[in-house]
């Protein structure tokens, strides 16, 4: 199954969430009616996506970002590189090891990002040299699958992390008229028996947020250094490089139909920002330069396949 949460219209969170008590309190929850109004939203147009592509394929390999937040000695690292190397010429990997570099702490302004403006302009305030943000904004942009990857062990002094750091600052993103809409994330952890650290409800309740669509999490279990479940691991990875090349079809094939707006509820982002003149105006960039790179991108990504009746309506089973 693929996870879903509400749209942006009620700030994209965890699916329809209503207040408990009394009889008729949840029918006076205004607000969390939206939020399950926004959740029959989102499946509707995950559906939309996922079975009409009008006879469409990928032309082309999918684009895969993995992102390794948490690792000890390179484990993770040569994991996914094994994973890259059996797929082939099937995927387009980008591999950000992340696990020991200086992510600096979200600040939690409350001008972010810093301005609007599009897709390719980093926008977040935090600027140090040796952060790695600014140098991998752009990697970010245009992905098919985000594959977050994590390690966790009994000895966490082994460990080297910045998933914290790292999902924290990724708000900038989120804000920034959702910049992950539609994509799928497939949480990748390697868990030692006994950590319990759960790594894959974090990612699934932090990456959700995104506007995206959580992948079955991929969990490979570690004992006395073997890896127990390796064949399980390798049969899932193909299935969910299936289910995230027919999203990317379907959305490429909508890519007209992809406008999300940050709509903040609850609280205010920045005085300065709601009185900036232009705000319209930049916001009105930042959606017609994605338009744009998103058309250009099906224009080039898609190609025609005549559809097998055998397998049903759209071509796939």
């Amino acid at each position: 199954m693929m996870a879903l949460g509400n749209d942006s219209e009620t700030t994209s969170q965890y699916g329809g969430t209503l207040m408990a008590g009394d009889v008729g309190t949840a029918a006076r929850d205004e607000y969390g009616l939206n939020t399950a109004l926004g959740t029959g939203r989102r499946l509707g147009r995950v559906s939309y996506e996922l079975n009409n592509h009008d006879g469409r394929d990928l032309n082309g390999k999918l684009r895969v970002s993995f992102w390794i937040l948490q690792d000890a000695n390179g484990y993770a690292l040569n994991k996914v590189r094994e994973l890259v190397k059996l797929s082939g010429a099937t995927i387009e990997a980008k591999i950000l090891n992340l696990a020991g570099s200086e992510v600096k702490r979200c600040k939690a302004c409350d001008i972010c990002p810093t301005h609007l403006g599009a897709d390719n302009e980093y926008r977040c305030i935090i600027k140090n040299q040796d952060d790695p943000f600014s140098k991998i904004h752009e990697d970010f942009l245009d992905q098919d699958l985000i594959v977050p990857v994590t390690l966790s062990l009994n000895d966490i002094t082994e460990v080297e992390s910045v998933y914290q750091r790292f999902i924290e600052r990724t708000r900038y993103l989120r804000r920034g008229d959702y910049l992950f809409t539609d994509v799928a994330i497939l949480p990748l952890v390697f868990e030692e028996l006994g950590s319990s650290q759960n790594m894959q409800m974090r990612m699934l309740t932090s990456l959700i947020r995104h506007h995206t669509v959580i992948l079955k999490p991929i969990i490979g279990f570690l004992h006395e250094n073997a890896l127990l479940n390796e064949e399980q691991i390798l049969e899932t990875w193909q299935l969910c490089l299936e289910q995230a090349k027919r999203l990317a079809i379907g959305r490429l094939f909508a890519a007209t139909d992809n406008t999300v707006v940050y709509n903040p509820v609850g609280y205010v982002l920045s005085a300065a920002a709601a009185q900036e003149s232009d705000v319209a105006k930049r916001r009105m960039i930042l959606q017609k330069d994605r338009e744009q790179r998103r058309i250009a991108d099906a224009q080039s990504r898609l190609s025609s396949k005549a559809p097998d009746r055998a397998e049903g309506l759209d071509g796939y089973n």
